[in-house]
């Protein structure tokens, strides 16, 4: 009984700390995304590109597809070919293409 008490807290505590990672992904996918585009914000690359990789860390395909492009063009980091292909692999592992 108590084993099974332990795995039901478990499986409580991991869907919420996946939910809160997901929406914090989210926000600063959007954050980011405004600051890259210019959308209610003065277009910024250096300031898109710090939300865009946090959100990229938290594993959203589309920010590490950001990332990636970001690094391509040398939007708000140095070019870094090395960096891009390691954002776009990872995007691609997740079906962006």
């Amino acid at each position: 009984m108590k084993a099974g008490m332990y795995l039901l807290i478990f499986l409580i505590t991991s869907t919420l700390f996946t939910n809160a990672t997901a929406q914090s992904a989210d926000e600063l996918y959007k954050k980011g995304s405004a600051y890259y585009y210019g959308e209610g914000v003065e277009q910024n690359y250096k300031e898109a590109f710090q939300f865009l990789e946090k959100a990229a860390v938290l594993g959203m395909a589309e920010a590490q597809y950001m990332c990636s492009l970001m690094y391509y063009e040398g939007q708000g980091v140095e070019k870094d070919m090395k960096m891009v292909f390691y954002w776009a692999e990872k995007a691609a592992l997740q079906g962006i293409e």
